[in-house]
C-alpha cells in the first residue's frame, strides 16, 4: 500500500498472492547470512558494515546489500547508508541508494498506522514493475514475487 504522509491516506495498492503471508522483517533474520565486514568508516564517521544477499532457494542471488551503522552509542545506532544492487539471475537491473542524515531512535506516533481510505483505495497500475516485484522479494512473498516478475508491464 502507497500511503501518502501528513493525513496518511491511502494512495493506492497491489494485492499479495493468497500463498503468502505478511511476516515480521528482520534485516538480521536467521534465515539470510549477515556478514559483519568490519569496521571502517562512512563520509568521516565511524561505521560497522554489514552485507547480506536476498536469494531465491537459497542459491540464486537476487540483491546484494551493504548497509553502513553508526554503532558508537551501542543503545542507540544510527543508520548511515545502505545500497542495494539488484541482480536478478546474474542481471544487473539496477543500484537503489538510501542515505541517513538525521537520524532520531523514537516510537511512530500512533495515528501514523490509521491510514485512511483503505476500504476505497485503488489498485495500483504498477503492480506488474519490477520495482513492486523487488518489494515483495524483500518481504518474502515469494509467491507475490513470482506472479510479478511473469506479469507483462
Amino acid at each position: 500500500m502507497t500511503v501518502d504522509g501528513g493525513v496518511e491516506k491511502c494512495q493506492d495498492y497491489c494485492p499479495i498472492d493468497v500463498n503468502d503471508t505478511m511476516r515480521p522483517f528482520s534485516p538480521f533474520s536467521p534465515f539470510d547470512a549477515i556478514k559483519d565486514l568490519g569496521a571502517t568508516t562512512f563520509k568521516g564517521r565511524p561505521a560497522e558494515h554489514y552485507q547480506w544477499a536476498e536469494k531465491v532457494l537459497k542459491v540464486i542471488t537476487m540483491s546484494t546489500t551493504d548497509l553502513f551503522i553508526d554503532q558508537t552509542d551501542k543503545a542507540h545506532a544510527v543508520p548511515l547508508f545502505m545500497t542495494e544492487e539488484l541482480t536478478p539471475l546474474g542481471q544487473h537491473l539496477g543500484t537503489q541508494n538510501h542515505t541517513w542524515t538525521n537520524w532520531t531512535a523514537t516510537t511512530p506516533p500512533a495515528a501514523k498506522f490509521a491510514v485512511q481510505g483503505v476500504d476505497t483505495c485503488p489498485l495500483a497500475k504498477n503492480c506488474g514493475s519490477h520495482e513492486k516485484a523487488f518489494e515483495a522479494l524483500r518481504s518474502r512473498n515469494f509467491h507475490t514475487f513470482a506472479r510479478s516478475m511473469m506479469t507483462p508491464m
